[in-house]
């Protein structure tokens, strides 16, 4: 949960003013029985191609100092 809040606190440097960052919290019955779906939407400009395709590829950045695992690991 923190690396994908992190992912969507960098979104703020690609944002438009005013930011705008929501967050929707909902239960949700999934596999072992009742559990939360988070939702987090920006007015950022959104992923290329490339950066869909491969966002979820360990290793795989678009910064300059960044390690690629963020979006990775949040798939647990």
């Amino acid at each position: 949960m923190r690396e994908i809040l992190a992912a969507a606190w960098d979104s703020l440097a690609a944002c438009q003013d005013p930011v705008q960052i929501d967050v929707h919290f909902s239960t949700a019955a999934l596999y072992a029985g009742d559990s939360v779906q988070v939702s987090i939407r920006d007015n950022g400009p959104g992923l290329d191609a490339e950066q869909r395709e491969n966002i979820f590829q360990p290793f795989y950045t678009t910064k300059s100092r960044g390690s690629g695992l963020g979006m990775a690991i949040s798939q647990t």
